[in-house]
C-alpha cells in the first residue's frame, strides 16, 4: 500500500483507484492521510482483489486505474458496490472524496452519492476534527 488510493500489486505494478481521491500521506501530509493510508493497508494487505478496468489502461504516471473489488459482484447495483469494491467502501467509510476523471466515469453517479452521504454523517475526513476543505 502507497497511499489510501494507490497499490503494488505483488507482481509490482502500482494500481491508483478511480473515481477517489485519499488525503496525501507520502511526500506531504494532509490531514486524514494516514488514517486513510492505514485503513487501506488493514483491508488490502495481503488479500485477493479483483481490479475492473473503465477506459483508461494508466495515469500519467504509469499507474494502472482501476475499481478494485474485495470479491466479485453478482451484479452492478447499489448494495453490491457498497459492500464489495474497495474505491466506494472508502468513499462511504470517509476515508476518500469522490473525484471524477474522464474518461473513467462508470461508477461516478454512486461514488457522488456516497460521497454526500460520508459527509452528511461526518464520517472520517468530513468529521469536525479533521475536515478537509472542499
Amino acid at each position: 500500500v502507497v497511499d489510501g488510493d494507490t497499490v503494488v500489486l505483488s507482481d509490482g505494478r502500482r494500481v491508483r483507484f478511480i473515481g477517489v481521491d485519499s488525503p496525501e500521506s507520502t511526500t506531504k501530509i494532509e490531514p486524514y492521510g494516514k488514517e486513510a493510508s492505514n485503513f487501506t493497508k488493514d483491508r488490502l494487505m495481503g488479500k485477493t482483489v479483483y481490479l475492473e478496468k473503465d477506459v483508461s489502461e494508466t495515469d500519467k504516471y504509469g499507474r494502472l486505474l482501476r475499481y478494485v473489488w474485495l470479491s466479485v459482484p453478482k451484479g452492478i447495483n447499489d448494495g453490491e458496490i457498497r459492500s464489495k469494491m474497495f474505491n466506494a467502501i472508502l468513499v462511504l467509510e470517509g476515508y476518500a472524496q469522490s473525484g471524477t476523471y474522464p474518461p473513467d466515469v462508470k461508477y461516478q453517479e454512486y461514488l457522488t452519492k456516497y460521497n454526500a452521504e460520508a459527509r452528511k454523517a461526518g464520517k472520517g475526513l468530513w468529521n469536525q476534527d479533521s475536515r478537509i476543505q472542499n
